[in-house]
């Protein structure tokens, strides 16, 4: 009835928490409020939904764990908020009555949890703040033992579970507004966000407490100030996140900027070194120029016997271009001059390789090329004419190592010299650590003089024992000398075994492996001359398809009275078919001679001697008869002169050098005895 009162008595009876708000309402007042409600519940849920899909689609588009921890923060805070206003149970789960008792508690420990991860993976607390990293440590520990609470539920009771909830929220919540305010004075631009997203729900928390209490009246604000306090701390969030992004984009950005004026930087400075190292390659290149133009009038030949014949072939490893020009460097060296020793015409030589790559081998060269030259012109003059050719090549040997030992070992030059009579083929030769002089006699290679061996030049060599190689070379002989460029080849299996020629033991044990590897056998440049008969140009060549030069390659041919090979064939058999009556004469007082001598009748062998001489004046074998029968009968002086003319016809007889040396002493010719004992020496 109009103007009474009713009272109601209405008994609540529940297991947790429970806000109960009694408040009279018409019908037509309640439907609008119920509207309000529903509409305001569907936009606030629905933001929720909408950040929560957000953060994910950018977390799986950065992979940053920052949005993961807070999508699944979302996620559970989401969940709680549907179970604190009862729409969890009237949509979700209204077939598990039991659940809503527990609901609260398992997505409020589990929103803290994820809230707490959160923070540290956000604000970085393990390097800004290490101490309050600790508490965070703590609090994921106290809501995990929660979480465990909840299996214990029947012994606890749902309200004290829902209680503990709460207070691990607010706790929580607290710590992070504290760990948010250090971590602002520590100027984290993240913090700012976080501290008034957390104050935000703080303080929809405080109304909705107040308004529950009866401190606040009931009006929009305080109704939904809770959720207006985590839409404001979702949104905060995000924004926060956004931040985080675009900080990062712009100190890539920064990072980009700078490494761009970096690379522009690096590369004006690259610029400048390249345009610095081409000048210096310029400058390199037009030494290598100069010092090859130095180098290059010493590699000749001034041919002017018609007997001895040479040629050189030079290939320097180090080859450069210098303004168009092409050309090449190293420290080999071929020289071939002619002189006059003791009224004979002789054919100089010299191949060196200086130690060292480019411009100190170049160097090298450089100074034996020139000092051996200038040893060359000064025996063109004077008293050095004289001298005999094994004494000028041991003097021209120690003059050139006391030049390159004033390097102290910096400067070494390995050599082979020699002398060349034209008329005899008598041949001298000195090798200092260089590969030996290869004799092609008879389409045969085999090496000369390898026990007459010294150590390189400079190397500080015991100059009075230096003895000199000498032997006669036959007409047609040719002597090849090279440097070691023509012994360091690098070999591989297939280029020796497309060439069974060049093989021997100690290749084929080789044959199979795969890696290249440098040739050791110094005889393999033997079976190579013998191939190439002795020819420069296809001795490269083959060199070439043997393996690859890996060194500086200087060849020189010296050939002996070549075009008169057939000649002296020719003269032999003229010499057979002579008037036998006159050969026999000959002979006949050869053989007399001979038999009187072993009876020691030498006058009469003397005189039976130079009658035979008288027959066949330049007999090798008559002068060298009549010089021992003398030497025997110690007529020294007439001794003397027969093995002179022996050593003229002969030069490379020693036994009688060493018998004119002795004949010269007896006869009182000191000068001349001990010329002729520095040329046995």
């Amino acid at each position: 009835p109009a103007q009474s009162t009713i009272h109601y008595l209405i008994r609540v009876r529940t297991t947790g928490a429970l806000n109960l708000f009694l408040r009279a309402w018409d019908r037509e007042a309640f439907q609008q409020a119920v509207v309000r409600e529903q509409i305001a519940e569907g936009l606030y849920f629905g933001i929720m939904l909408a950040m929560l899909i957000y953060n994910l689609f950018v977390y799986f588009g950065v992979h940053e764990i920052s949005y993961l921890y807070y999508s699944v923060f979302l996620v559970f805070f989401f969940f709680m908020q549907l179970a604190v206003n009862g729409m969890g149970y009237q949509y979700l789960w209204s077939a598990w009555p039991g659940f809503s008792d527990y609901g609260v508690p398992v997505f409020t420990y589990s929103a803290v949890f994820s809230a707490l991860l959160f923070t540290r993976s956000f604000i970085n607390t393990p390097r800004l703040l290490p101490r309050l990293n600790r508490l965070i440590d703590v609090l994921l520990v106290l809501a995990a033992a929660g979480l465990l609470f909840l299996l214990v539920r029947y012994l606890l009771g749902a309200y004290v579970i829902v209680v503990l909830s709460n207070i691990a929220a607010v706790i929580s919540i607290a710590a992070v507004i504290i760990i948010s305010i250090v971590a602002l004075f520590r100027n984290s631009r993240a913090a700012r966000f976080y501290l008034i997203g957390w104050a935000g729900l703080l303080c929809g928390v405080l109304v909705t407490v107040f308004r529950n209490t009866g401190l606040l009246p009931a009006f929009f604000f305080s109704d939904y100030s809770l959720h207006i306090g985590s839409i404001a701390l979702v949104m905060l969030l995000s924004l926060g996140l956004i931040d985080t992004i675009n900080q990062m984009r712009r100190k890539l950005q920064s990072y980009s900027t700078d490494l761009e004026q970096q690379v522009s930087e690096r590369t004006a400075d690259l610029n400048s070194s390249l345009n610095e190292v081409r000048s210096l390659k310029r400058q390199q290149d037009g030494d290598y120029y100069l010092t090859s133009l130095l180098i290059r009038p010493l590699n000749t030949y001034a041919q002017g016997s018609e007997k001895v014949h040479v040629q050189s072939l030079l290939r320097q490893y180090k080859k450069f271009q210098f303004r168009d020009r092409e050309s090449d460097l190293g420290g080999d060296v071929c020289i071939a001059q002619e002189i006059m020793l003791c009224e004979k015409k002789y054919t100089v030589f010299l191949n060196g390789d200086a130690m060292g790559k480019s411009m100190q081998g170049a160097g090298g060269a450089l100074v034996l090329g020139s000092v051996f030259t200038a040893i060359i012109e000064r025996a063109r003059i004077g008293e050095v004419r004289r001298q005999s050719p094994e004494r000028w090549l041991k003097n021209a040997f120690i003059e050139l190592d006391h030049v390159f030992q004033c390097f102290d070992g910096s400067m070494l030059v390995s050599v082979v010299m020699g002398l060349l009579e034209e008329n005899t083929g008598f041949l001298c030769l000195i090798n200092a650590e260089h590969p030996a002089t290869v004799l092609f006699r008879s389409d045969k290679a085999s090496f000369l003089g390898v026990e007459h061996t010294y150590t390189k030049l400079g190397s500080g060599i015991r100059h009075g024992n230096i003895q000199i190689y000498t032997t006669n070379l036959k007409p047609g002989d040719v002597i090849i000398l090279g440097s070691d460029g023509r012994d360091d080849l690098r070999m591989q299996s297939d280029d020796a075994s497309s060439h069974p020629e060049s093989l021997n033991e100690q290749t084929i044990d080789r044959i199979d492996e795969s890696q290249p590897w440098i040739n050791h056998d110094e005889t393999l440049f033997l079976r190579v001359v013998e191939e190439a008969r002795g020819d420069l140009d296809s001795i490269e060549q083959l060199l070439r398809r043997t393996g690859e030069i890996t060194d500086d390659l200087s060849l020189m041919r010296i050939a002996y009275d070549e075009p008169a090979a057939k000649q002296e064939t020719i003269r032999s058999e003229q010499v057979k078919s002579h008037d036998e009556a006159y050969y026999q004469r000959y002979r006949e007082l050869f053989e007399r001679a001979k038999e009187h001598g072993s009876k020691r009748d030498y006058d009469t062998a003397i005189d039976l001697l130079k009658q035979a001489e008288r027959v066949m004046p330049e007999n090798l074998n008559v002068l060298k008869s009549l010089a021992r029968v003398l030497f025997h009968t110690k007529n020294y002086g007439a001794a003397g002169e027969y093995a002179w003319r022996t050593l003229e016809r002969s030069p490379a007889e020693n036994d009688f050098l060493y018998m004119d040396s002795y004949c010269r002493r007896k006869s009182g010719d000191l000068n001349g005895a001990i010329e002729s004992g520095e040329r046995l020496r």
